[in-house]
């Protein structure tokens, strides 16, 4: 009888080193931002000054009400960036990919792509320090 519950409690073991972790998941690839769910989110955005869940303080509510969408049309703010919000949210399809060591082989990058005119999203997983605030 021992030598049976040895022999399970082996093989569950051996089961459970060849499972691989929740965690690991693989998003490199092209995706496409689907708009049939969520639209009224997306394509017209929620409804304005509806802040219902968000905790804002009195200052980052004032910020929000004094936002306009005519700020992007501003020659000073032509070269802005969209937020990595955008890249997800976003009409565009957009790409993700993987930088790796050529000698270890470990990920060192996370990079995202998603409009043309726009800059690559990179995600450095390297433990390099953060840039400066000033660069």
């Amino acid at each position: 009888m021992t030598t049976f519950w040895g022999r399970a409690t082996l093989a569950l073991a051996a089961a459970m080193i060849c499972l691989p972790a929740y965690g690991q998941v693989d998003l490199t690839g092209s995706w496409k931002s689907r708009q049939h769910e969520d639209w009224i989110d997306r394509d017209p955005g929620p409804v304005p000054v509806d802040y219902l869940g968000i905790p804002l303080s009195d200052e980052g509510r004032a910020k929000a009400l004094s936002y306009t969408a005519a700020q992007l049309a501003m020659t000073e703010r032509q070269c802005r960036l969209y937020g990595p919000y955008y890249l997800s949210m976003g009409p565009q399809n957009f790409r993700i990919w993987i930088d790796t060591d050529p000698v270890t082989g470990r990920v060192i990058a996370i990079k995202i792509s998603a409009a043309p005119d726009r800059d690559i999203l990179t995600i450095w997983l390297d433990g390099r320090p953060r840039p400066s605030i000033n660069s």
